[in-house]
């Protein structure tokens, strides 16, 4: 009787067992397409040659060296609709990402890019801006506590989501010629930046604004005296 209950409890362990291996049909690498277009929302064109990655991201290693690994799965160009596309195996135990590398200096419009998911057409689209140039040209006098600094701001975001390049003037007394960034179909404020102490809290301000469209330069000329901030 109990070499009959023993072989029934063995019997039922081997088939819950087996069931639960079997009943996992999912399988290891399944055909996906992730397909997209780089395009420049503000001034409604595309970015053509632009390089796209294809990357998968995994867990490697064990125990305290186990880390994150990356491998590259393939690289496109978008064509000249701006268009790019990816077949590829995707294997379930890794998570895939694209990315973009622009021949053009640009700015993304968006944080982050959807995920892509196994077995389906993803439409992933990089969507931003080329920044128009503003060419400035600056008389400054009086710089006695240098750097006065000349940044820009986009007056539309709030967040301080964008960041551009700024400039620095350390000389006193200078004519110069300052490139930096706006965005198009916005209003913009070139700020001029100077602490009129030894100190770094007494910082002045003088803030000019202008309305962008959609040209690639915008020049620019300002009077700077840093005396009058």
């Amino acid at each position: 009787m109990k070499n009959r209950m023993y072989y029934s409890i063995l019997l039922a362990v081997f088939t819950i067992g087996y069931s639960c291996e079997t009943s996992d049909d999912t399988p290891q690498f399944i055909q996906t397409t992730v397909k997209g277009q780089a395009i420049d929302q503000e001034r409604n064109s595309v970015y053509s040659n632009d390089t796209i990655v294809l990357s998968a991201n995994y867990i490697c290693g064990q125990g305290f060296t186990s880390g994150e690994c990356y491998e590259l799965i393939a690289t496109t160009v978008t064509d000249s609709n701006g268009n790019y596309e990816f077949t590829f195996n995707y294997d379930v135990d890794k998570g895939y990402t694209v990315t973009r590398t622009s021949q053009h200096t640009y700015y993304d419009q968006e944080e982050e890019l959807p995920r892509i998911e196994p077995g389906v057409v993803n439409t992933i689209d990089f969507l931003g801006w080329r920044p128009i140039i503003l060419k400035v040209e600056a008389t400054v006098s009086n710089n006695v506590f240098p750097d006065l600094r000349v940044v820009t701001i986009d007056d539309n975001d709030f967040t301080g989501r964008f960041s551009f390049p700024s400039y620095k003037v350390s000389e006193e007394n200078i004519a110069t010629t300052m490139y930096l960034h706006g965005k198009p179909h916005t209003q913009m404020s070139v700020i001029f930046n100077y602490n009129d102490t030894n100190t770094q809290n007494n910082y002045h301000e003088r803030r000019e604004i202008i309305n962008t469209q959609v040209q690639d330069t915008i020049s620019l000329s300002y009077e700077v005296d840093c005396s009058t901030f």
